[in-house]
């Protein structure tokens, strides 16, 4: 048939209507990608420069000023029992918390993704035997464990970043071989296989590139589990030993001041809860970016 012979110069009705709807879906996925990018942005730039931005020492006690409210001279956002600046103490405590969360994160990641590929690529007995410490761990619950841990390896950095190690890489692992199952039997792994590609090869080079996405994509969201976490460490004591700031002994130190001076609780919980938010979106958006992809 020629070039010319009743093909129509435009788009059909339809298919602008379809290409318009598809766009108005992504866009508020976009959104979500380039607002949570953004908030986080700025809270781990308020966290990096916690030494700048903070009015005083976050563990300097001040006598005179015990539980100044908000827009007090010297103290935007007042002082708690002990007279220490809130403001300095909700910075200094974004960066404790971040820290771990993202640092925390790494181990279980790349622990995770190693025996998850390994399981589920290899199969058989290797498999099995992943798959019962991992049905092990879950059978657990995880915050309880996680205490458990930490109350036994005494509260420190150390002790959380171990202890979330120790549990954590269970979901990066299952993630991983879930992703192997479904990729080892495609045609370009089988190809792989024919042109005499080592199993090692195969697995790093060509399998491993199309299933890490989607882990980064969890690692995002669990750093907000992990922060939440490190957090409830804190309220119970567990957390990073004083007088290092940290968003959770913040609101335990606030606890039996709700009723009178009720910012001190609510302030370090509105940053928990601007931070899961912001990394939720950005999870969210990048998961949203792959699957397009």
């Amino acid at each position: 048939m020629s070039a010319g012979a009743g093909i129509p110069t435009a788009a059909p009705t339809w298919l602008g209507r379809s290409g318009a709807v598809a766009r108005a879906r992504r866009t508020p996925r976009q959104s979500e990608l380039v607002i949570g990018a953004a908030l986080l942005a700025l809270i781990l730039l308020a966290a990096l420069l916690a030494g700048v931005l903070a009015p005083v020492d976050p563990a300097r006690q001040d006598p005179a000023q015990l539980l100044a409210a908000p827009g007090t001279p010297g103290h935007p956002l007042g002082t708690d029992h002990l007279g220490r600046d809130v403001l300095s103490r909700l910075l200094h405590g974004a960066r404790t918390d971040l820290l771990i969360g993202i640092g925390a994160v790494i181990a279980p990641l790349v622990i995770g993704t190693a025996v998850g590929a390994l399981a589920g690529y290899l199969g058989g007995w290797v498999d099995a035997v992943v798959m019962r410490m991992v049905d092990l761990v879950f059978a657990f619950p995880i915050l309880v464990l996680l205490i458990a841990l930490v109350f036994v390896l005494e509260p420190g950095v150390v002790s959380i970043l171990v202890a979330i190690a120790v549990i954590d890489w269970v979901a990066y692992a299952r993630l991983t071989r879930a992703q192997v199952l479904r990729e080892k039997d495609l045609d370009y792994v089988l190809a792989a296989r024919v042109g005499g590609l080592t199993h090692r090869r195969i697995l790093v080079r060509h399998v491993l590139p199309n299933v890490i996405a989607q882990n980064v994509v969890y690692a995002v969201s669990d750093v907000v589990l992990i922060i939440l976490a490190v957090t409830t460490l804190g309220f119970l004591g567990l957390g990073i030993p004083p007088p290092a700031a940290d968003w959770g002994q913040m609101i335990a130190d606030a606890q039996p001041y709700v009723g009178a001076q009720w910012w001190l609780a609510v302030i370090p919980g509105a940053a928990i809860l601007i931070t899961g938010i912001a990394l939720s979106l950005l999870g969210d958006g990048l998961a949203a970016r792959i699957e397009r992809r």
